[in-house]
């Protein structure tokens, strides 16, 4: 298969930067319908037409992005909105953080069962740290680990519920094995 031509494209430019309609890629298998380039290439904008990226919109910056807005707009106004009608939003950074600051932070999961799910997944530690931690399960909640749980009530701890129910294998420190005994009928 031959690579794309486009005997149609216009390029107006500067020693600065293009503008470029009906721009190919480097690889010949997209078309833009308008590129703008800044004097360094890496610094782009590409609206892409067809071949493997059709309706792309692609921006590179080899510095940082700044998107500043809403000096004009009122408290309870959307300044910045982000809308994928379908598919999935990738927030990443691969050498830093990510991190939302706000008055208030929402995150709701509206979907029905099985989705409507928030999952946060900390390959170390998650770290919830307030004044006040309120966690509201409506059917059920469950806090469960496979190592050792602390709950620790500094001025004090209370447990309200009609019924309770608890299994325990209780042991104090005298009746602990040592550390050389491996016999399990000791415990």
């Amino acid at each position: 298969m031959s690579d794309k031509k486009n005997f149609w494209n216009q390029v107006i430019s500067a020693m600065n930067g293009a503008i470029t309609f009906g721009k190919l890629s480097p690889e010949g298998d997209v078309t833009s319908s308008v590129a703008i380039e800044a004097r360094d290439g890496r610094h782009f904008m590409c609206f892409d037409e067809d071949g493997p990226r059709t309706g792309y919109t692609l921006m590179n910056a080899p510095g940082s992005t700044f998107i500043h807005s809403g000096e004009d707009l009122e408290k309870q106004q959307e300044a910045v909105v982000i809308l994928a009608k379908n598919g999935d939003i990738h927030l990443k950074a691969t050498n830093g953080k990510i991190k939302l600051e706000a008055l208030d932070i929402e995150l709701i999961a509206n979907g029905n069962a099985p989705q409507g799910v928030i999952w946060a997944n900390a390959y170390e530690t998650l770290k919830l740290d307030s004044k006040n931690v309120t966690i509201d399960g409506k059917q059920s909640c469950k806090i469960m680990t496979s190592g050792l749980m602390t709950i620790r009530g500094s001025l004090g701890m209370q447990m309200l519920s009609p019924l309770i129910e608890g299994v325990s294998r209780a042991l104090t420190k005298d009746k602990l094995p040592e550390p050389a005994q491996t016999n399990s009928k000791s415990i």
